[in-house]
């Protein structure tokens, strides 16, 4: 199980910083059903992306079963299943929470405002991104093998043919993404981001004082928090 773990956060570790300046790297419909709700990319983009995660994951699931079939069949095909002990309420319960600190670490790391005052952010959120998966799979996989990822369990499902409960793994990470992104982008932008001290006392708060624009005053100025999709 480490293994697997450890080589899920390596994946993501790599394959975000590789695709984050030409898609945004989402790779999961969890994060883009949130980015949706927040209004970072049109329902068309969501769809496009959707149907291109569920794509890429039967295809990878389908390579895994080519190149080690043996492997896969002692895996089970690697489709998300419920342990003996845990019940259906438990299962939703761990995604949600789950894929909402999943979804809510991946909003705090591409967010390109902190990135503008944080120089380590952008270094660092490949490796934050991927230990906060690590570290969903160390407690999920004996729960449920861990999905945070309803395009994960589709690929696994379709190609092993195992569909007991799997809307479990389509309801729980869309339900925990989207409660991450909007609590992200209404009560994160609204933090006083551009209001320390000094900030406070600069000419750019003086002048919408001044303007008596106040309510922009201690919260992001419009149009400087979007995302690289």
């Amino acid at each position: 199980m480490f293994a697997y773990d450890t080589l899920s956060a390596q994946r993501w570790c790599l394959l975000v910083p590789s695709f984050l300046t030409l898609t945004g790297g989402h790779l999961n419909p969890a994060v883009s059903f949130a980015m949706m709700l927040a209004g970072r990319i049109s329902i068309i983009r969501f769809i496009v992306y959707l149907l291109f995660q569920l794509a890429g994951a039967i295809t990878g699931s389908a390579l895994v079963l080519a190149v080690d079939p043996n492997g896969h069949r002692a895996a089970l095909g690697a489709a998300n299943r419920l342990n003996t002990w845990v019940g259906i309420g438990t299962a939703v319960g761990v995604e949600i929470l789950l894929t909402a600190i999943f979804v809510f670490v991946i909003f705090a790391a591409v967010d390109k405002p902190r990135s503008s005052t944080s120089a380590h952010l952008p270094v660092l959120a490949p490796f934050a991104i991927g230990i906060t998966l690590f570290l969903c799979h160390m407690i999920a996989v004996p729960i449920d093998g861990c999905s945070v990822n309803p395009a994960r369990s589709f690929g696994t499902a379709v190609v092993a043919n195992t569909w007991h409960n799997h809307w479990i793994f389509w309801v729980g990470p869309l339900i925990g993404g989207g409660v991450a992104g909007l609590l992200y982008e209404h009560l994160a932008y609204r933090s006083a981001v551009y209001a320390t001290p000094a900030e406070g006392n600069s000419r750019f708060f003086k002048h919408h004082r001044s303007n008596g624009d106040a309510k922009h005053v201690g919260r992001r100025p419009p149009g400087e928090h979007e995302y690289t999709v």
